[in-house]
């Protein structure tokens, strides 16, 4: 039915949370892991694989040297199952949202995209636990208008969410991602990893927003972070240089 596409560096202890939650929460679909980490990350998610071993289906992939865009396309390659989302490997998605989302889209081919409302929590720490500090609802553009102009505007003018947490048909999550690996600029981090496919889906597919509870945003110190992208970002003049730069 849907995949989850987790890319992964070095953080076993975050992605051993996130595979137990998943395992308890009686996830059915399947999680695709890209992981570029070293040998012990690597073997130590193996080991909480194996550990949840006919609990939960889970493809461990070794990605090391790929980039967070090109282990999206990659791990899209590879998935099976009819719908897909990104999950981050320190963010929770509730398995009923996620559900509904799926059905949604089979119902309504219209729209290429769903999803529900995201919390994000902050915590000061650089581990997976912690005592919360702060908890507010994590905005998402309404990108229901017909127009892939007005869809493309709404969406840089919120300037802070990515459509790649959006519930995707896998044939549309491929066709986004594709021709990623390899380029210079698929290695930008956060600016293209996310920005570059969701100004895709955003142009192309109409999103639907449900009331349901969907995702978890986990804030913490530890979190994947580049000044130079934020910089980036605020330095962006207009909509035509965004775009200018997510072809290059």
């Amino acid at each position: 039915m849907i995949s989850l596409i987790t890319p992964t560096l070095n953080r076993s202890d975050f992605l051993t949370r996130q595979l137990h939650y998943l395992a308890d929460m009686g996830f059915k679909g399947s999680v695709l892991l890209g992981d570029a980490s070293d040998k012990w990350h690597f073997k130590e998610t193996e080991k909480t694989i194996q550990r949840l071993k006919g609990k939960l289906n889970v493809r461990h992939y070794e990605c090391r040297g790929l980039s967070i865009l090109d282990t999206k396309e990659f791990l899209g390659q590879r998935t099976t199952t009819p719908y897909c989302v990104f999950l981050a490997d320190d963010d929770f998605i509730c398995p009923s949202g996620l559900y509904k989302c799926v059905d949604f889209l089979e119902h309504n081919p219209d729209y290429g995209l769903a999803y529900g409302f995201t919390v994000s929590t902050r915590i000061w720490s650089s581990s997976p636990y912690g005592d919360v500090k702060q908890v507010y609802r994590f905005p998402h553009p309404p990108m229901d208008t017909d127009s892939g102009v007005q869809r493309l505007q709404r969406f840089l003018a919120a300037g802070s969410y990515a459509t790649v947490h959006d519930v995707h048909r896998t044939s549309d999550w491929q066709e986004v991602l594709k021709g990623s690996i390899g380029k210079p600029w698929s290695r930008h981090g956060i600016l293209f990893d996310g920005l570059t496919p969701s100004i895709v889906s955003a142009t192309r597919s109409k999103a639907k927003e449900l009331d349901c509870f969907y995702t978890v945003r986990y804030g913490h110190d530890a979190i994947y972070f580049n000044d130079d992208d934020y910089k980036m970002i605020k330095d962006m003049r207009s909509i035509n240089e965004v775009i200018f730069l997510s072809q290059r």
